[in-house]
């Protein structure tokens, strides 16, 4: 959330630690341009970051299974009657979705299909690896029109800081609220230790 909020400031001479702060493709994408980030920090922080969480979500999955699957289903009105109706297709294809789509939704799914973390691990090291290197080369082609949208944010940086002041005032009303949302979702998940391992 504090990289959400100092956005526009961070974008400005200190993306590595927006990077640190919230990986997500908009912050990867908008580090690079004619003054792109370096090769090092970039993929260092970035991958440090984006598979700190894995192993908690890894964890979630597999140790309350049926609560995961119900969360999903309120979560993902894409995903969510999949996972449940359809998981020996998922199977098939969860190696995939991992390597291709590295996601929180997706180490979910995984996990709740019991893959082994020696090959989960693994795979979403290299998916993530080459997500960062594809937004990498993104980043370069499309240098020109990043640095443009980055010189308007640090032109307009008081209007970028209330919206995502704005924006985290919403995040943060949406988790609690929601039915299903991240971090109740979460708390949902845990809050009972009788649950329905296999």
């Amino acid at each position: 959330m504090t990289g959400n909020l100092l956005f526009g400031a961070l974008l400005e001479g200190h993306r590595e630690i927006l990077i640190a702060l919230n990986p997500i493709n908009q912050n990867l994408i908008l580090s690079h341009g004619e003054e792109e980030i370096a090769a090092l920090p970039y993929y260092s922080i970035a991958f440090a970051r984006l598979m700190l969480a894995t192993p908690i979500y890894f964890l979630l999955g597999f140790w309350y299974s049926e609560k995961t699957l119900t969360w999903i289903e309120n979560r993902s009105k894409t995903y969510g009657p999949l996972v449940r109706k359809e998981q020996k297709t998922l199977q098939k294809y969860a190696y995939l979705m991992l390597l291709i789509a590295p996601s929180t939704i997706f180490y979910l799914i995984a996990a709740v299909l019991k893959i082994p973390a020696k090959i989960f691990f693994p795979l979403v090291a290299l998916g993530t690896v080459a997500r960062l290197i594809a937004i990498r080369w993104f980043g370069f082609k499309a240098g020109g029109a990043i640095e443009t949208v980055r010189n308007f944010i640090g032109e307009y940086q008081i209007p970028v800081l209330v919206f995502s002041a704005l924006m985290v005032v919403w995040f943060v009303f949406s988790e609690f609220k929601g039915k299903g949302s991240g971090l109740k979702g979460v708390l949902e998940i845990t809050s009972d230790d009788k649950d329905n391992q296999e």
